[in-house]
């Protein structure tokens, strides 16, 4: 499938990650970017509940199910709006709001832009719509999405069950697999093309409107601060390219792409931001992206309450310094805000504690030293990817600019969080602290490094504006001089604001894209671009294999179910080929008969206990993928050793090496 085939794909991955939460949004009084950012939390919000609900009362995901779900979102926001008598929302100017001006113009523009250039390095990662990841992780996400379209349950509350049927409460993350499933049914894609057009929109569209959102509260709705916003979105090699490379963790990826809108909304709440609009408006958008942030990866909720906590304790600290002449007055404005410090703190130390994952197992262990990770995380260079330099100098300069405007202080808070975070899971030893700290991301420094990016998107804003804002200046006052005029410092500050110093920013502004586009970018593109190629010696599937599964279909009854060794792929047949899978992931719940199965089908015999497991299990039919796993030579099955040999199998159909068998020694399945 070509990409501009693909296209009814993305646009359904679009109208269930972005439209669905427009109506919402529009409720809660949102114009221009405002609106078009904040409906993807929104939209994922929607269709996540959505699924919950209808998976509680029975009832299938269906887009139609969503639709009325949105519908009756944007009556309940409107309601709620309607009740707050003090809501007087001013819209701010920006992309398709008011009067359509030159500047309306160029920041749709920018946004395209932006999208363009993301969809591009994308596109270079996957190849093909097509295309997996050959990754571990990818098993079970393709699998459940295949769980959510054939049992139309797509809530959180049991998407677990997947890998253990018997229990009733299985939570896992699921609004990424209920994106794919969704697009799925609407474009009429198959899974790896639903699910890689969910990524596009994810990291192409998500991810930059956030950016673009969080940079005009830091610094203004200028088209230039778009420019800086947009372009640099796409110049951090840890995100969104690391979380569709390592692992692979496509449900981090959405809630990471949520988190640059939801921070900004909470700091617009909290009065932070330069936009004109209400701040019941902001408070509005930010409790209806919530359930969604927290449905896409509840990790994201914990790292938006660690990068709102520097903005917390500024604002507090802020109110402590203006004292009233009354000393009981003074009293309490120094004591009323370190105590809500203090409550604060203690809400995030018990959310922290208990929100975490089992451990169990765990063990991820340091990659380098603690001077190295925090080299790594104050360059965003993580793993020997290339220093981003552009992203290097932008970070000091917007930390120096902060320091010295005092405006936005709390940003190199959140820059902090973000690089400690990084050097304790990616430098400490493992300890009880080190679990403490970053647990919750399973002491994973994977993790951690996508976050790097977001903790340094305000920050590198802050800078990326300033040093155009003053190279603007430079070639306008250069201008002027040439003509026998000096400028004034008032001239100066106008000439950003007229079409010559906003073309001239973002001449610059493009400049600097193209700058951050370079080398470090490259690098992390092309990592990323390995986990998708198909070959005779992929990881997870190899060319033979995957041929062979898109032959399946028409091989092996609906009914049945298939055994193979999900290590070598072969439990994709599921996801890719339509038929159960015996066992859906390398990790499923211990199951008598499935251990039976596994350990000793090559024993079966008419009237054995293994024919027995065989025939109630419906598992007459088996996929031999060979030894290789991903990482690297697996073990066969017990029950798997020879069966080319074993009488009681006959072969159905061989692509190379990859075999497909049918287990005869019970009789016809």
């Amino acid at each position: 499938m070509d990409w501009w085939q693909a296209a009814g794909a993305i646009l359904s991955a679009a109208a269930i990650l972005i439209l669905t939460g427009v109506p919402a949004c529009a409720a809660a009084g949102a114009r221009g970017i405002t609106l078009w950012a904040s409906s993807g939390p929104a939209a994922v919000s929607i269709a996540s509940v959505a699924a919950v609900v209808l998976g509680s009362t029975g009832f299938a995901l269906t887009p139609l199910a969503v639709a009325v779900a949105a519908a009756a979102a944007a009556v309940l926001v409107l309601l709620v709006r309607l009740t707050i008598r003090r809501l007087r929302p001013v819209p701010p100017s920006g992309l398709f709001q008011g009067t359509f001006d030159w500047q309306s113009a160029l920041r749709l523009g920018i946004v395209c832009a932006a999208i363009g250039l993301l969809l591009f390095r994308l596109m270079s990662v996957f190849g093909r719509m097509e295309n997996i990841s050959q990754t571990l992780d990818n098993i079970f996400h393709l699998n459940l999405a295949r769980y959510i379209l054939d049992t139309g349950n797509g809530s959180a509350l049991t998407a677990g069950r997947i890998t253990d049927p018997a229990v009733d409460f299985a939570f896992y993350p699921a609004a990424w697999h209920d994106a794919v499933a969704l697009t799925s049914v609407m474009s009429g894609a198959e899974l790896p093309a639903a699910a890689s057009a969910v990524n596009l929109v994810i990291g192409a569209v998500l991810w930059p409107l956030g950016v673009i959102l969080l940079g005009t509260i830091l610094a203004g709705n200028r088209p230039v601060v778009w420019a800086v916003s947009g372009l640099l979105a796409g110049a951090f090699p840890a995100f969104p390219y690391l979380m569709v490379d390592f692992g692979v963790l496509y449900p981090n990826y959405l809630s990471i792409a949520l988190l640059p809108t939801l921070l900004a909304l909470f700091a617009g709440g909290m009065r932070k931001g330069s936009l004109r609009i209400h701040i019941s408006t902001f408070w509005l958008l930010f409790a209806v992206g919530l359930p969604g942030l927290a449905l896409a990866h509840p990790s994201a909720l914990l790292a938006l309450i660690a990068f709102t906590l520097p903005l917390v304790v500024s604002i507090l600290w802020s109110g402590t310094r203006d004292r009233s002449s009354s000393a009981l007055k003074a009293a309490l404005q120094f004591c009323l805000p370190w105590a809500a410090v203090a409550a604060y703190l203690a809400g995030v130390v018990y959310v922290w504690q208990h929100l975490r994952p089992n451990m169990d197992g765990v063990v991820w262990e340091p990659f380098m030293d603690p001077a190295q990770a925090l080299g790594e995380g104050f360059l965003n260079a993580p793993f020997d990817l290339p220093v981003p330099g552009l992203i290097a100098v932008l970070t000091a300069v917007g930390i120096g600019r902060t320091l010295f405007a005092r405006r936005n202080a709390w940003t190199i808070g959140v820059f902090g969080v973000g690089v400690a975070l990084f050097t304790i899971a990616a430098g400490f030893p493992w300890s009880d602290f080190r679990t403490a700290v970053v647990g919750n991301w399973y002491n994973d420094p994977p993790r951690l490094a996508a976050l790097l990016p977001l903790a340094a998107i305000g920050v590198v804003v802050v800078g990326g504006t300033f040093v155009i804002d003053w190279c603007t200046i430079r070639l306008g006052a250069l201008a002027g001089k040439g003509r026998g005029r000096e400028w004034t410092p008032e001239q100066e500050t106008t000439f950003l604001a007229k079409p010559a110093g906003v073309l001239t920013g973002l001449l610059l502004a493009a400049a600097m894209g193209w700058a951050g586009q370079q080398a470090s970018v490259q690098s992390a593109v092309a990592r990323a671009s390995l986990n998708y190629e198909l070959s005779d010696t992929s990881k997870l599937l190899s060319a033979d294999e995957e041929e062979l599964l898109s032959r399946v279909g028409k091989l092996v009854p609906a009914d049945a179910t298939v055994v193979g060794n999900p290590a070598t792929g072969a439990s994709l047949v599921y996801a890719l080929a339509d038929r159960k899978a015996l066992t859906p992931h390398v990790f499923w719940a211990s199951d008598p008969l499935v251990s039976l199965v596994l350990d000793h089908l090559d024993e079966a015999a008419p009237g054995s206990e293994v024919c027995a497991a065989v025939e109630e299990l419906n598992a007459f039919y088996a996929l031999d993928f060979g030894t290789l796993g991903v990482h690297g030579e697996v073990p066969r099955f017990p029950g798997m050793d020879n069966l080319e040999a074993n009488p009681g199998f006959e072969l159905v159909e061989q692509v190379g090496d990859a075999r497909l068998y049918q287990v005869i020694a019970c009789g016809q399945g």
